[in-house]
């Protein structure tokens, strides 16, 4: 089973209550229990665009499953679906805000997903096949945020570092989304992040009109140097878009509910 201490032993404030309500239910279906007191909260309206409705309903239903009428095979087929959120998608939505994180969050979902026997063959493929379309996110200069990733080993950067100095281009092409739906998954069983690093991988510091200096010394002694804490606060900081937006959105939409419940106004 995946540890999922970090998101449990400290109940960090969640943006919004279905945030907070999928944590609670993902611990209780792990034999576990929230702090306080622990509630189920009637199911409400869901569209096929909302993917957290659907991991909250599938979960309840599952607990619940003594309750209703299912067939054998629709247990199963539920089980495997909040297998699949527990073991799979679980911590990379939790941590997908974090930009650091995310070069090495999405290879490891890759591999994860090529490679976990605890779920059924078709919903790891049509998961493949979702992702194969978002590959293209992988690219040289965003690997580069990985190198302030307290997840990712020391010896790795090092590997990083000296692939930057090293690799003019590299096999894997990401211009264009259409290529990265071409590549072959399996490939990427064996690849590690500094397969992703190249020369470009430095115009994400110049982008930003950071400094780079810090990469010509080791990494056991990034924590005291001036450019790497510089670096280190910046990218620490740097939003990811599509949380950002979905969270503004939903705070225009209750503020727009406040005033009126005229959908046209």
């Amino acid at each position: 089973m995946i540890s999922i201490n970090e998101f449990f032993i400290k109940q960090v404030a969640q943006p919004r209550n279905d945030y907070k309500e999928l944590l609670d239910l993902s611990l209780i279906f792990l034999d576990g229990l929230p702090e306080g007191t622990a509630s189920f909260k009637c199911p409400g309206l869901m569209h096929h665009t909302r993917w957290m409705a659907k991991a909250i309903y599938s979960l309840k239903i599952f607990m619940f499953r003594d309750q209703f009428s299912f067939s054998k095979r629709e247990i199963d087929s539920l089980r495997q679906i909040c297998t699949f959120i527990i073991l799979i998608y679980f911590k990379v939505w939790f941590t997908c805000s974090v930009a650091i994180q995310a070069p090495n969050n999405d290879l490891q979902l890759l591999k994860k997903l090529l490679s976990c026997p605890e779920i059924q063959l078709p919903m790891l493929q049509k998961a493949l096949k979702n992702l194969s379309a978002h590959l293209w996110y992988l690219d040289e200069e965003l690997a580069a945020l990985a190198l302030f990733d307290n997840n990712v080993s020391d010896e790795m950067k090092r590997k990083m570092c000296r692939a930057i100095s090293q690799n003019e281009q590299s096999n894997i092409i990401r211009e264009k989304r259409y290529v990265a739906r071409k590549l072959d998954l399996m490939s990427f069983s064996n690849k590690d992040l500094s397969e992703f690093f190249l020369k470009n991988s430095l115009k994400l510091f110049e982008t930003f009109d950071l400094p780079c200096d810090f990469l010509e010394v080791d990494v056991s002694l990034w924590p005291n140097n001036e450019s790497y804490k510089d670096n280190l606060d910046f990218f620490k900081q740097l939003s990811v878009v599509n949380d950002v937006a979905e969270r503004g959105i939903a705070l225009i939409e209750d503020y727009n509910n406040c005033l009126t419940k005229n959908e046209e106004q």
